[in-house]
């Protein structure tokens, strides 16, 4: 698990330097690799303590460690730790000795079953953990009640267990633990809890739950009437119930109990609540302290909409979500003089039919001041000129108008008001703008606060030289999107240079060709930054490509790398794996190139594979020649080999495993499994 010299008193030094450093996810990572990289010794016992003591002052969430498939989900642009680096055998075995700093602990997708959570129930080095995530496991109603029965959890405070086989008996079984009397935010989306369990939850006297979620628990109109029927005042404060088949009729009977009267967030998204859902909501007694609503899809149509214009309980409204409720311009006048905005800091009526009318409708609202976040996605509005030079606009900081039709006329408007100097995130995707809108941006502009632009999926290419082969007009921009629009390489050159990457923390052009030389400065940027991650996915990159990159060196140390949907041959691969510069891969993504045999041999014969721990090629695992070529690898590790080598026959499995004879032919397939998989 370790290596190198013992921990020491210049590791002590380091140490002391990393914890005065910024608090996030991939400075944690830093502090434990520095344990994990070194001898145990008592100068780590005593970091181990020192660290500590300094931790205290951060955040759980950033002292974490996640799965393999929940690090391929992460997007703030840092390595996070990885749980099987810290603890291989975890649930069992002893985890390192610096796992004892770790406070949220992700087993994400890892297929932990019933015995799987009994074992973790059973482990002491959950005692420190406060934030457990097992979303998409299999633990059952047993495993829930292995953790119920467990002394271990008393610190935990968030539980996610979303799509865990979990009913009725689990959530009773939760409900009346002793030991989970820290728990106040527990995930149970997409379960089978019935109004039981449901209950017993809500009623317990051993858990101070202020959130909880139920989405796609097929909660009924029956299973609401019996919960509401027997549920007195609780102290839940955010509940999601999005996904189920709540209807107008039970939603009326949600909203004469005084059950969920202190709730600050409620998600009843794709729920038929219809237009007399949506009225009994807005006319309840009961919701006066909601600051959240979501109302996704839920069929509210124009007449909800005009309902919950004129609550007068509604009057805490601080963020409304009314996406694809088939909203018309016709509802927007009664919105936007209502006063239940004057409170809004966001609204996304993103997906419904409202058109330039109705921009133009909020734009003169005196009720939209507060409002910090626009969505409007998804509408037939055509332009947005007014909209973005109203002064009521000028509190925004994000507006969204995907899919807008909107042209060059409207960026050229938001980038000229004076009602945008405050802006930060602008998303433009899916518009009809050209680079004739981007010259607006190649100026003397308005949007000096603006951090992140999305123009992706929109065609950029029309204009040479390319506008935006300098980004000192938006001296704020950090994050920059053209995914798939259409840039030749001239246009790649004229953007990716050294310059504007050094202003940029990230710059996303999948979809577009890369010139060699945009090429080489993206990676000598990477290289500079000591980046651990490339993804280069959709870049139309070709075997010359590849060769660009390990002939520069420019693969060394990095740990993962996206080159899914591209051009890449044999000739590609056979080249890229006979680098010893990609000996730190632990991830790797070849999807959707035109590799065939001679490539899958490559990547089989490697010896620079070693750490690699998640391997997507995108061919047939189930292919005979396929499964022998990678399965039979000496060199890849077992976690890689295992789904080729299962579907290999049982007599190769016996012809291939070192074994005497004898062993081999009385070994049953799963012996033989495990064998190979073991051999060198």
């Amino acid at each position: 698990m370790t290596q190198g010299a013992p921990f020491g008193q210049e590791q002590l030094t380091q140490l002391r330097e990393l914890l005065h450093k910024t608090y996030t996810r991939g400075q944690f990572k830093k502090i434990l690799d520095l344990f994990l990289s070194h001898q145990p010794s008592v100068e780590m016992e005593t970091g181990i303590h020192y660290a500590l003591g300094h931790l205290e002052n951060w955040f759980d969430e950033r002292r974490c460690t996640l799965s393999p498939v929940h690090w391929q989900l992460w997007m703030d642009g840092e390595s996070p730790a990885l749980t099987s680096d810290y603890w291989p055998d975890c649930p069992t075995g002893e985890p390192h000795p610096c796992f004892i700093l770790v406070r949220s602990l992700s087993l994400f997708q890892e297929n932990l079953q019933t015995a799987d959570a009994e074992q973790l129930a059973a482990s002491p080095h959950m005692a420190h953990i406060t934030k457990l995530n097992l979303d998409f496991n299999d633990i059952g109603d047993k495993g829930l009640q292995a953790f119920a029965a467990s002394p271990h959890f008393r610190n935990l405070t968030h539980l996610d267990l979303h799509e865990n086989g979990i009913g009725d008996e689990g959530a009773i079984a939760l409900a009346n633990s002793p030991h989970l009397t820290s728990l106040t935010h527990l995930n149970l989306d997409q379960n089978q809890l019935g109004w039981r369990g449901i209950k017993a939850l809500l009623t317990s006297e051993h858990l101070p739950l202020v959130e909880l979620r139920l989405s796609e628990n097929n909660i009924s109109d029956k299973t609401m009437r019996a919960l509401l029927g027997v549920l007195g005042p609780t102290s839940l404060r955010h509940l999601s119930l999005s996904d189920n088949d709540i209807s107008e009729d039970s939603l009326t009977y949600f909203c004469k109990s005084a059950a969920f009267s202190q709730l600050t967030q409620l998600d009843l998204s794709s729920n038929p609540i219809g237009p007399k859902g949506a009225k009994a909501l807005a006319q309840s007694p009961h919701v006066s302290h909601l600051e959240e609503l979501h109302l996704v899809e839920a069929e509210i149509d124009d007449e909800g909409a005009k309902a919950l214009a004129e609550s007068k309980t509604l009057v805490q409204l601080k963020r409304l979500d009314l996406t694809n409720n088939h909203i018309t311009t016709k509802s927007i006048e009664a919105l936007a003089h209502a006063t239940l905005f004057s409170q809004l800091t966001y609204l996304s009526l993103s997906g419904n039919r409202i058109d330039v009318t109705g921009t133009q409708l909020l734009a003169q609202s005196p009720h939209t001041t507060s409002l910090e976040t626009l969505n409007l996605s998804h509408n037939p509005i055509g332009h947005c000129v007014e909209l973005v030079h109203s002064p009521n606009m000028s509190a925004l900081r994000q507006l969204v108008l995907v899919g807008c039709s909107l042209e060059d006329e409207s960026l050229k408007a938001i980038a000229t008001s004076s009602a945008m100097r405050q802006l930060k995130d602008l998303d433009l995707r899916d518009n009809k703008i050209t680079a004739e809108g981007l010259l607006s941006l190649s100026k003397p502009n308005e949007l000096h606060a603006l951090v992140f632009l999305d123009l992706s999926e929109n065609a950029l290419n029309t204009h040479h030289p390319f506008p935006l082969q300098t980004l000192q007009h938006l001296p704020s921009l950090k994050r920059l999107s053209l995914q798939f629009c259409a840039l030749d390489e001239e246009c790649t050159d004229a953007l990716i240079t050294p310059e504007n990457l050094r202003n940029l923390r990230e710059l996303m052009v999948y979809g577009n060709t890369l010139g060699e030389k945009g090429f080489k400065a993206l990676l000598q940027h990477a290289q500079q930054q000591g980046a651990t991650g490339l993804d280069l996915s959709y870049h139309n990159l070709t075997d010359e490509h590849i060769t660009l990159m390990v002939e520069g060196h420019y693969l060394s140390g990095m740990r993962s790398l996206m080159l899914d949907e591209n051009f890449i041959s044999d000739q590609g691969l056979i080249t890229l794996f006979s680098s010893p510069d990609i000996a730190d891969l632990e991830e790797l993504n070849l999807g959707g190139n035109a590799f065939g045999e001679e490539g899958l041999q490559a990547i089989a014969a490697s010896p620079y594979l070693t750490k690699l721990r998640i391997m997507y090629l995108d061919i047939d695992e189930y292919d005979p020649g396929n499964c022998e070529i990678i399965g039979l690898s000496t060199t890849l590790p077992p976690a890689i080999r295992r789904p080729f080598v299962e579907q290999l026959p049982t007599e190769l499995l016996r012809q291939h495993v070192q074994r005497n004879f004898f062993l081999r032919t009385f070994m049953d397939r799963e012996t033989l499994i495990e064998a190979l998989l073991e051999d060198k």
